[in-house]
């Protein structure tokens, strides 16, 4: 989902919670059910969105991994201890 979907979605939700403040309370419970649906939507929506950051992210670094890895593939990595590994 991208980003004008999911402002589309909160635009919407805004729109009904202000929709539920002027409705009559007999009205109020089923209103109430359609703001929790959309604000669950928005909610994935958000969660999925991050976990697409959060494969892009990973993608690169493998990426970028093969990258220097075909550039200098006798490249020696010091780890944090500083012994040197190959």
């Amino acid at each position: 989902m991208d980003r004008n979907t999911l402002c589309a979605r909160l635009y919407k939700l805004a729109e009904l919670v202000e929709l539920a403040r002027q409705l009559p309370p007999e009205d109020r419970a089923r209103m109430e059910r359609m703001i929790a649906q959309a604000r669950q939507a928005v909610c994935e929506a958000r969660r999925t969105m991050q976990q697409e950051r959060e494969r892009l992210t990973t993608t690169r670094a493998i990426v970028l991994r093969l990258l220097v890895k075909g550039t200098h593939p006798t490249a020696e990595l010091r780890t944090g201890s500083g012994d040197i590994s190959r």
